[in-house]
């Protein structure tokens, strides 16, 4: 099966580079479709394209659609991902998988699909409502260029409810995890750890302000970006426990994981957020990580109720509790034992097969 997945993948070195060159990209989302990416490898024929609006160094393995951003244009995005697929010398995909989210990836999918008569399927991974900075007219868009697809491939039923009314065939799945490698101790001694979106809304304030208050000694990590990135900065001017890391790359990441006294994910809990969002990080953290504090997620909760601390779900709890875990230097936080189980759950193996199974079932 020859699959093409518009998505906004990008390679790890092309992705630093991003980055680097200021501007800031989701890892999480990231992450998500470099794993799935290499998951569909493992028993189809994929070819991936990524829209860019600035230049960088070409990939070997994704193809990058250039496209210069323009108001009178607002699909040059999609005119660039469609050249580019046409450009691929490999007789044509017979499905392609895009990324709900990105605009540019939907609009040139369903042109792509017409032009050549072949299935363009959704991938859903959160509400359009959730996305920080984006207004009513990309909600609107967003629901409407994956409304009715053939099929759905996501995350959550709560997804699948609100593009898929009309019930047509779905697979959902908890997410893909990444290939266990043990990296080097990043630094010494012990240390509570966070990585990912700096914002009040993703608890990054409050385990800030829950660490502040406690009495330990042990020193916390903080990496990623967002507009929460000042305080954690300002903070360690004058509390020599906090430190903070920039955006690191998936290795330096995973090994500050590893090694992590414990790891925390303390996102404000919102029923109706839980209900159509499940944290990647969290599936990173219970590959990785010795000991784990997190937010409540109905289908995490189900699938490994002893393998995390699982928080409370109100904001003034959730910091007491956090308080708690620090005081107590983490040793009210339980061992995770899903490690093992993982790559039989959501392994890039398992995944791709299942998948694979479920495509070829349409």
């Amino acid at each position: 099966m020859k699959i093409l997945l518009l998505s906004t993948v990008l390679e790890e070195k092309t992705f630093l580079e991003v980055v680097k060159g200021g501007h800031p990209r989701n890892p999480a989302a990231q992450n998500f479709y470099f794993r799935l990416l290499k998951a569909l490898q493992t028993s189809c024929d994929v070819r991936a394209i990524t829209p860019l609006s600035f230049h960088v160094q070409e990939q070997e393995e994704i193809r990058l659609a250039f496209f210069k951003p323009s108001r009178l244009h607002p699909w040059a995005g999609a005119n660039a991902l469609e050249k580019q697929a046409e450009c691929l010398s490999w007789g044509g995909p017979d499905i392609i998988l895009y990324d709900s989210l990105n605009l540019q990836c939907a609009k040139a999918a369903l042109r792509i699909g017409k032009k050549r008569g072949i299935p363009a399927i959704p991938i859903l991974t959160d509400d359009p409502r959730n996305i920080t900075g984006t207004g009513s007219a990309y909600r609107f868009l967003v629901k409407r260029l994956s409304r009715n697809r053939p099929a759905y491939l996501g995350l959550t039923d709560g997804l699948n409810d609100l593009f898929n009314p009309k019930k047509r065939p779905f697979f959902r799945f908890l997410g893909i995890g990444e290939d266990y490698i043990s990296y080097p101790r990043p630094v010494e001694g012990s240390y509570f750890y966070y990585g990912g979106a700096l914002y009040e809304k993703d608890g990054a304030g409050s385990l800030l302000r829950a660490y502040r208050r406690s009495k330990t000694a042990i020193p916390f990590y903080f990496a990623g970006h967002g507009p929460m990135a000042k305080d954690i900065k300002e903070a360690a001017k004058t509390d020599d426990r906090i430190h903070f890391l920039g955006q690191l790359d998936r290795a330096q990441n995973a090994a500050f994981q590893q090694h992590a006294l414990v790891v925390l994910n303390a996102r404000h809990y919102r029923e109706s957020l839980d209900l159509v969002s499940l944290p990647s990080k969290d599936l990173e953290y219970l590959a990785n990580a010795s000991r784990i504090a997190l937010t409540p997620s109905k289908p995490l909760m189900e699938e490994f109720p002893e393998d995390a601390l699982w928080l409370h779900e109100g904001i003034d709890e959730l910091e007491s509790e956090l308080l708690s875990i620090f005081d107590q230097d983490g040793v009210n936080v339980p061992e995770n034992g899903a490690k093992e189980r993982i790559a039989s759950l959501i392994g890039k193996e398992a995944i791709g097969k299942r998948i694979k199974i479920f495509l070829e079932s349409l």
